[in-house]
């Protein structure tokens, strides 16, 4: 995915990791943290918001997802940059990598589902 300038990674960032009261905001969960690009947790962030809203999340622009746009844009406030094309592809390969939950979660509905997320793939790498 190209050169990119690295900073510290939760490495698999989502809404449900981010604690929140009405003083403090806590991240928890920081046994994959690591070093690399930005976008991968924005990515991370994103597929998990895109898998919660499936079926048909793919035809949803993912910088228009609610909480996405929210975390994006206070990111962005924090003088972060992020590149669009690169989130994209980074979403792509963090729904991959959850490819097999319904399966391992036994889900009566496990071929659906990974047929759900492959198109979901698809339609971000187009």
């Amino acid at each position: 995915m190209g050169r990119c300038r690295c900073v510290l990674l939760h490495g698999d960032f989502s809404a449900d990791q981010v604690l929140v009261d009405q003083h403090e905001v806590r991240l928890i969960d920081f046994d994959r943290c690591g070093l690399g690009p930005a976008e991968s947790d924005l990515g991370s962030f994103a597929a998990d918001e895109l898998i919660r809203g499936l079926p048909g999340s793919g035809s949803v622009p993912v910088l228009d997802l609610p909480v996405t746009a929210a975390l994006l844009a206070g990111y962005t406030d924090g003088h972060g940059s992020f590149s669009e094309r690169r989130v994209r592809d980074w979403v792509a390969l963090h729904v991959l990598r959850r490819l097999n939950e319904p399966f391992r979660a036994c889900s009566p509905h496990w071929r659906e589902s990974t047929a759900e997320r492959m198109k979901l793939i698809e339609q971000l790498l187009v």
